[in-house]
């Protein structure tokens, strides 16, 4: 009977059987660390609006935590407040997002990204940047939901050639993390048609801050609040009429083949997509240095406009973010937050190049300390320099030990011809 039973299951196309899938926490079975590990009390659960789960705009809320974008924040209380249906699709996010942040104060709506395909690599760069997409997920690889079909968005938190992990609006807590494979990945990204991710373009919070280069390290643990101890406030999900248990997608806008990619609420081409992400908008950032600024909004916001003023010819090295004090970013990963205000810059593996806890130099100050930062190396050799487009131009540089044996071998030929005259 056990052997007829996964017979059955292999040939009826079941997920469940042959998968690498696990649940667990912010680390892969083999130890890999999760790119985006969002502390465990601050995932949310997933509501309703207007009797239609909120999956999409949860996760939503979930990258604009991680990612520092205040006006995404709250996203599903946002939408309950204007009565409209929790169930979205691409062109609902590319019409309400907008529209929350100009209702909030913000003049130009944070950069955003909706994407409609398959591309994994896409994603893999987004979360290797420190970006963390929400995606469609449309059955769960180690059984959850009975392992029925599903309509649903999650936030991938991981992805690279070896592992995808998502955090589940349904299964929130630090230690409910699903991890899978790629092929797993994409599999149920695009099970309802067509794989689709909402990527917020805002850089990701700075690593902790280290007074050594270093690697990987792991965060500063202190304690967090149970999620589970959060109520939901809904009774999901919605069968559709296929038998689809539905968290939040509208179906019937959604899922159309082929690939396309919308830059806030303009949908742009595959070429002009093409060319702004080779350009800047989505490019592998993960190397540039990290400029931090904490303090109340008035001394930040000072900072902020010299950024964007007298020292704008320095922002593109960097990523910069700015944050509250006691913002959980900066307050749990010992960053000092008592300056007016503490300005950090690190390097990306957290080593800490600079620390001011005032601005009352101005603009010259931080100037300063930055030119510091980027003087050249007095060991620099232009003629050392590799040319790739002719790479015979370039000799390559014999290690001294090679040199030795070459001279010593030639002495040693010398000397053997002279012994046998």
């Amino acid at each position: 009977m056990r052997r007829l039973l996964i017979l059955i299951c292999v040939a009826s196309g079941n997920p469940l059987f042959g998968t690498e899938a696990s649940i667990g926490g912010n680390k892969a079975p083999d130890g890999t660390e999760a790119h985006c590990d969002l502390p465990g009390d601050l995932h949310r659960f997933n509501t309703t609006s207007r009797g239609q789960g909120c999956c999409v705009w949860t996760s939503i809320h979930h990258a604009a935590v991680w990612q520092n974008v205040p006006a995404y924040q709250e996203a599903p209380k946002w939408i309950q407040s204007k009565g409209i249906p929790g169930g979205a699709y691409p062109g609902a996010v590319q019409k309400h997002l907008p529209q929350m942040a100009k209702e909030r104060g913000y003049a130009d709506a944070p950069s955003f990204l909706n994407y409609e395909g398959s591309d994994l690599e896409l994603l893999k760069l987004a979360c290797r940047t420190g970006r963390m997409p929400g995606v469609t997920y449309s059955f769960s690889p180690t059984g959850r939901y009975g392992g029925s079909r599903i309509a649903h968005m999650v936030n991938l938190v991981h992805a690279d050639d070896r592992w995808f992990a998502v955090l589940d609006n349904n299964y929130p807590g630090e230690n409910q993390i699903e991890w899978m494979s790629p092929q797993e990945f994409l599999k149920t990204w695009t099970g309802l048609g067509n794989g689709w991710a909402v990527i917020l373009l805002a850089p990701p919070p700075p690593p902790p801050p280290r007074t050594v280069q270093a690697g990987r390290f792991d965060k500063l643990k202190l304690p967090l609040k149970d999620s589970r101890s959060v109520t939901r406030d809904c009774h999901l999900p919605v069968i559709d009429h296929d038998g689809v248990q539905n968290f939040g997608i509208d179906r019937e806008q959604f899922g159309r083949p082929g690939e396309r990619i919308a830059l806030g609420s303009r949908e742009i081409s595959y070429t002009e997509a093409k060319k702004l992400l080779e350009a800047d908008l989505l490019t592998d950032d993960s190397q540039k240095l990290r400029l931090t600024v904490i303090g109340s909004e008035v001394d930040r916001q000072r900072v902020i406009n010299d950024l964007k003023g007298p020292l704008a010819d320095l922002t593109g090295d960097f990523l910069v973010q700015s944050y509250a004090p006691d913002n959980w970013a900066v307050a749990r990963a010992g960053f000092q937050t008592g300056g007016r205000p503490t300005i950090y810059v690190q390097a990306p593996s957290g080593k800490v190049l600079h620390r001011q806890d005032d601005y009352d130099d101005g603009p010259d100050g931080l100037r300063r300390a930055i030119e510091a930062i980027r003087k050249p190396d007095p060991n620099y050799d232009p003629g050392k320099d590799p040319d790739l487009r002719r790479p015979n131009a370039n000799p390559p540089h014999w290690p001294t030990w090679v040199v030795l044996v070459l001279v010593g071998a030639l002495f040693l030929i010398i000397l053997k011809r002279r012994l046998e005259l």
